[in-house]
């Protein structure tokens, strides 16, 4: 009998190569925030939202405060259930990720 939670990792694996885009460096000055799905970054004015991967949240010295994060770009997309099932999860087109973050606060 094969394991639900291997075939939802193998779907989430597939989903991930086949609504992936990798986009060249970016750099993004923000406000640090938390965030359900981890860290993050709000920009200031147009209020964009990166999630900071490999960072589950901002410790107190750094959440509210300015930085500015270096990285990777990936736009992910999260199709809506079919279905009609609610689920918890992040839903839209084009969520951003900063992959392989260096990130420092800006004075």
């Amino acid at each position: 009998m094969i394991n639900n939670s291997l075939i939802v990792n193998l779907i989430c694996l597939m989903m991930t190569m086949f609504c992936c885009q990798n986009s060249e460096k970016i750099l993004v000055t923000g406000v640090a925030i938390d965030c359900k799905a981890g860290a993050g970054v709000l920009t200031v004015p147009d209020s964009s939202l990166y999630y900071v991967d490999g960072i589950d949240y901002w410790e107190d010295n750094v959440l509210g405060r300015r930085i500015r994060v270096e990285g990777k770009l990936l736009l992910r997309n999260f199709p809506a259930r079919k279905d009609g099932v609610a689920v918890q999860s992040i839903v839209g087109d084009s969520v951003r990720f900063i992959l392989d973050p260096r990130w420092e606060l800006v004075r």
